[in-house]
């Protein structure tokens, strides 16, 4: 991931959760999210909030969803909006839990409904 690699291994040192081998990574920094947006063809991001309860149920979902298209050309991350607020605000994004998938560092796909709908709506994706 180019220069954000630094930061990665500093938050897994610190005992957050970060998930590389898997294909999806969490807690990104706002530079890190920036990178990883732009240096994957395909992301899936997951905006969230610590304080959020549906981001809370969402989270596993969008793991295992990560974990069970592992071969696919898909990357994953999940994005605190209070870490990365400057990126959140670019993307207008008003309400947690939201997922956009950008495809080469673009926005292409926003998918900002109740939980279970917005999973489908992201194993429709996958598999389109």
């Amino acid at each position: 991931m180019g220069s954000g690699l630094p930061s990665l291994l500093n938050q897994f040192d610190s005992g957050e959760k970060l998930h590389i081998g898997e294909k999806m990574l969490e807690n990104l920094s706002e530079t890190d999210v920036r990178d990883f947006v732009k240096n994957n063809e395909k992301a899936f991001v997951l905006f969230s909030a610590s304080w959020c309860g549906p981001c809370k149920v969402m989270k596993p979902m969008f793991a295992k969803l990560s974990t069970s298209h592992v071969e696919s050309s898909f990357k994953f991350a999940i994005v605190d909006v209070d870490t990365a607020p400057n990126f959140t605000t670019e993307l207008n994004i008003r309400s947690v839990p939201t997922i956009i998938l950008f495809n080469k560092g673009i926005p292409t796909e926003r998918v900002m409904e109740s939980v279970t709908a917005s999973i489908q709506k992201v194993e429709k994706l996958l598999n389109s």
